[in-house]
């Protein structure tokens, strides 16, 4: 499947093109807000787009992400939402490709439609992601912590 050609390019190709592409978009919002928030939902975008963008990535690799979105979470409990669709797709995809864990719902899953509703979930959840790095703007907000 990796060699089908559109507009002369393989899948892969493109998977990678986009993966630059994120990678690009991650390094300038870091630029633009170097703060630590910024930079764990930049690691956690990056980690998650490593895992949806490519064509030959194992299912363990959406969990890189995971972390990353604890540590947003600290700051901003937006993050748990991307982290609860992160973690809810990659059981279903170890479940469904190592089925020696439970069997019967590994095999159930295979001959479902749920990967590839999973795998659009990710992509929509990288999508809010990126959108949630770029247009963040409580590092740019200059509010004190309240005191107590």
């Amino acid at each position: 499947m990796d060699q089908v050609q559109v507009v002369g390019l393989t899948y892969r190709t493109i998977g990678f093109a986009l993966l630059g592409g994120v990678a690009l978009l991650t390094g300038l919002a870091v630029l633009r807000r170097p703060g630590g928030a910024s930079r764990a939902i930049a690691a956690a975008t990056l980690a998650f787009a490593f895992f949806c963008l490519p064509t030959q990535i194992h299912e363990r690799y959406s969990f890189f992400a995971l972390p990353m979105l604890l540590l947003c979470a600290a700051t901003d409990l937006r993050a748990l939402v991307p982290f609860a669709l992160i973690a809810l797709t990659a059981t279903i995809n170890i479940i469904g490709a190592l089925p020696a864990f439970i069997p019967p719902l590994a095999a159930w899953i295979v001959q479902s439609g749920i990967p590839t509703f999973a795998a659009w979930l990710n992509l929509a959840t990288l999508l809010g992601l990126l959108i949630l790095m770029w247009f963040d703007r409580r590092e740019m907000l200059d509010v004190p912590p309240a005191s107590v």
